[in-house]
């Protein structure tokens, strides 16, 4: 056991993209470094960012289970996320300064695209950028990202390591020409800002004989209780419930067999860093539609593996065209894979991060 280096880890619950990411390096590293590992006992993404009581109390835990595993085990090295919300940003960037301050190294990972916190508050800039000085490496997705960075001013060693999961054993994909409907699959966090009320627009949008011809699968739970209501009523007023199948939030082998049946997902979402829903739908070989944002770009390669899109119109365009054919779906469908192995894999993830904390 690696006792010179601690991972600081937030694993599911809940199930978010970091957190599942983080799960697959624990379980590759655990026989070999020490690990301490969070998790949130019902916490889903209605609560994320809530600020109340027992988000402070679970702070004053977390920080306090940190210093303890510190005098245990004394380490030189410490790997720690980035939160994208302030509170919980604050609560790790009271770790890094402990530990930098008692001379140990800290390196650090950003799971999303920015901190968005930073935008509404020049206090909580000045505390981000005070922060990023006391960090010696940074893990981040993409090299838009790294750029990210970089502006904000950090002067320390940026790694770009993509995310990585394992394929899942025995599921098999649909065949897009022996299923009677062609399915659309919609992962993760059901809001606006993720782009589901685009998703319904763009159903709403198609000709009748093509939207025959799909349905829609929505995995993941709503964010918030008025969308809820606001979806609902679109659904209602333009007649949709037929086209569309709400299954919640599953997890594991139940997801993955959900997942297993669609042909292709559709991400729409205003801001992300490397959507872990994409290299999920890549690890079964379904291409993805998604905005062109975060790390994206850097996944998917227009019209080979997968479709950039700025607007509806362009999602429509591409909907149209693989239910007529005039798309090589098999084709997109195959280097959507070979994407994944290439690239996103859980060894390679593994084998970069251990890379980068050797170097």
């Amino acid at each position: 056991m690696n006792n010179n280096i601690l991972f600081i880890l937030s694993i599911p619950p809940p199930f978010g993209g970091g957190e599942i990411v983080s799960q697959v390096l624990h379980d590759a590293i655990k026989n070999n470094y020490e690990c301490l590992t969070f998790s949130k006992l019902n916490y889903s993404k209605s609560k994320q960012g809530n600020q109340n009581i027992f988000s402070y109390f679970y702070g004053i835990y977390y920080i306090t289970a940190v210093l303890i595993k510190l005098i245990k085990i004394k380490p030189t090295t410490i790997y720690i996320g980035l939160p994208k919300t302030f509170h919980a940003f604050l609560r790790n960037a009271i770790i890094i300064w402990i530990t930098s301050l008692l001379k140990i190294q800290v390196y650090c990972e950003l799971h999303g695209m920015n901190f968005p916190f930073i935008e509404k508050s020049n206090f909580q800039k000045q505390v981000l950028l005070a922060t990023l000085q006391r960090i010696s490496k940074i893990r981040v997705l993409s090299i838009s990202i790294k750029k990210y960075i970089v502006d904000l001013g950090y002067s320390g060693s940026i790694y770009i390591i993509n995310n990585g999961i394992h394929k899942p054993s025995k599921i098999t994909t649909a065949n897009s020409q022996e299923n009677s409907k062609f399915n659309i699959l919609y992962l993760g966090a059901i809001s606006k800002s993720k782009g589901f009320l685009r998703v319904l627009e763009i159903l709403n949008s198609l000709e009748n004989h093509l939207r025959e011809k799909i349905h829609l699968n929505v995995i993941g739970e709503f964010v918030h209780s008025s969308e809820f209501d606001r979806f609902n009523k679109f659904i209602e007023e333009k007649r949709l419930l037929n086209y569309i199948t709400f299954h919640g939030q599953k997890n594991g082998t139940d997801k993955w067999r959900l997942i297993s049946n669609n042909h292709l997902l559709i991400h729409l979402t205003n801001y992300d860093g490397q959507p872990l829903t994409i290299i999920e739908a890549m690890s079964l070989g379904i291409p993805t539609i998604a905005t062109n944002v975060g790390a994206i770009p850097e996944m998917i390669n227009n019209y080979n593996n997968g479709f950039l899109i700025q607007n509806n119109n362009e999602v429509k365009d591409i909907i149209t065209k693989l239910l007529t054919k005039e798309i090589n779906y098999e084709l997109v469908r195959k280097n959507s894979y070979s994407t994944f192995q290439n690239h996103f894999t859980a060894d390679k993830m593994v084998k970069n991060i251990i890379n980068m904390i050797r170097e």
